[in-house]
């Protein structure tokens, strides 16, 4: 059975990056999502194994997307990697 990736990034080269990355793993089925609303739609309907997570994006950002997959019954027990770009203070 096909294991789901979900990549969800508001930054379609940084949805790119991690699919071209990942497209070559046997096994892995893969999901793109433009920001958290459309990522909840995507997630409910293929239930992915892993979340591939930007912090920031519009509409919903990636720590409300979070909280509303692990209520979700079909990402519950999804892994999900959060990913940002912000940079702090050096």
């Amino acid at each position: 059975m096909p294991r789901g990736v979900l990549i969800v990034d508001d930054d379609q080269f940084i949805r790119k990056l991690i699919k071209t990355t990942l497209e070559d793993v046997t096994g892995f089925e893969l999901h793109e999502a433009s920001d958290g609303i459309e990522a909840l739609e995507v997630a409910e309907r293929e239930r992915p194994v892993l979340v591939f997570l930007d912090v920031q994006m519009p509409r919903l950002d990636g720590i409300a997307t979070c909280r509303r997959l692990r209520e979700q019954a079909g990402t519950s027990d999804s892994t999900i990697v959060m990913l940002t770009a912000a940079q702090g203070d050096r």
